[in-house]
């Protein structure tokens, strides 16, 4: 089963992925009226069916996100309520670290997912061994519409959804997929689930 999320294995090919599927569609998009098709692969019928069906699991995964994010904030408002400090490690003195620990243990125990062998939530075990076979499928797909290229983009972003979240050495990795899908006219993962955040007040 998947139990962490492989970014390092997309990031090599996402930017020329990206790049080069952009400057194919934009060529196609002008030309493609002129150039018979009878066989219907300029449409990427295969992508767009790929597109159903990642559709229907970011909605699963944008839904288990906020879960997660409310159950983090619940997490933090009982430790308030029982008098737990919390906070970054190193603001915290040794005694502190151990309670809020502790705390965590055993709020976890009694709220969180159900976990396997490993550890590893069953549910997000269950969302990422779908949905990272789905990507994959779908970048290894050359688009041929702007509607493919968004799909692409879309796959794109919930792979590697958590550079989003990431301080590391990567930044422009996220900034030319938000690029690559305002171009394609679509949303990137993490917008589509900041706007539900905020929509929601902005629970974290």
């Amino acid at each position: 089963m998947t139990t962490t999320t492989p970014r390092r294995a997309f990031l090599a090919g996402v930017a020329t992925l990206a790049a080069g599927t952009a400057a194919n569609v934009a060529a196609i998009a002008v030309t493609r009226a002129s150039v018979p098709d009878p066989a219907g692969i300029a449409e990427d019928p295969k992508l767009l069916a790929l597109g159903e069906e990642l559709e229907g699991i970011i909605r699963e995964w944008l839904a288990k996100q906020a879960i997660d994010r409310a159950r983090s904030k619940a997490l933090r408002v009982a430790a308030e309520r029982a008098g737990i400090r919390h906070g970054p490690y190193e603001e915290l003195s040794k005694s502190e670290d151990k309670r809020w620990s502790k705390f965590i243990h055993d709020y976890c125990a009694e709220h969180a997912d159900a976990v396997d062998e490993h550890g590893c939530s069953v549910i997000w075990n269950s969302i990422h061994d779908r949905m990272f076979p789905l990507c994959r499928r779908i970048m290894a797909c050359r688009p041929h519409t702007i509607a493919g290229l968004g799909i692409v983009a879309r796959a794109i972003s919930l792979s590697v959804n958590d550079l989003w979240d990431d301080d590391g050495d990567t930044p422009e990795v996220p900034a030319f997929i938000e690029a690559v899908c305002a171009f394609a006219g679509v949303a990137s993962v993490a917008s589509e689930e900041a706007g539900a955040t905020n929509a929601i007040g902005g629970v974290s």
